[in-house]
């Protein structure tokens, strides 16, 4: 998904994919055709904002539900932001798309870094906000309605909200 991200931003931005190298050590995709600060950057960072903004989607309107699939896109999405952010804080020694990014448009790292964090916070909040919505309580009385009862009312999920 993320070298497709790539892919359709040359696509977008006027340029020609090449070479798509995707089952190898350095997964890549080359261009034809060079192109601005402002379109490189747009084609750097659309691998992964192509990657976290759909996991975002997916799991934003299905809600988060323990299962190997919105676990396995979960964890894509920790991956993506996690390498851009150790990257923009300069924790490795490789070029990537981030390191890639800063050198293009001159964003300082903390910066960068800044970004990410809130990207992956706005996440976090969409994923929980509808995950919270799927599911509504309401204060039901007990099954025994003859006679007044002093136990608490017990809470029962009625079901989807539509």
């Amino acid at each position: 998904m993320h070298e497709a991200g790539h892919a359709v931003a040359t696509w977008i931005s006027g340029g020609h994919v090449i070479e798509f190298v995707l089952f190898s050590g350095v997964p890549h995709v080359v261009s034809t055709r060079a192109a601005s600060h402002a379109i490189e950057a747009f084609r750097i960072a659309s691998g992964s904002a192509l990657t976290v903004s759909l996991i975002i989607s997916i799991l934003g309107l299905w809600g988060w539900r323990r299962s190997i699939i919105t676990e396995t896109l979960g964890l894509f999405a920790l991956i993506e932001i996690t390498g851009w952010i150790a990257s923009a804080l300069q924790l490795g020694d490789s070029q990537n798309d981030a390191t890639d990014f800063m050198a293009c448009t001159g964003i300082s790292g903390f910066i960068l870094g800044i970004i990410c964090v809130c990207v992956a916070l706005l996440g976090v909040i969409i994923i929980a906000r509808s995950s919270r919505r799927r599911y509504r309580c309401a204060l039901v009385p007990p099954r025994d309605t003859a006679a007044p009862s002093s136990s608490p009312a017990t809470v029962q999920v009625l079901g989807r909200v539509a």
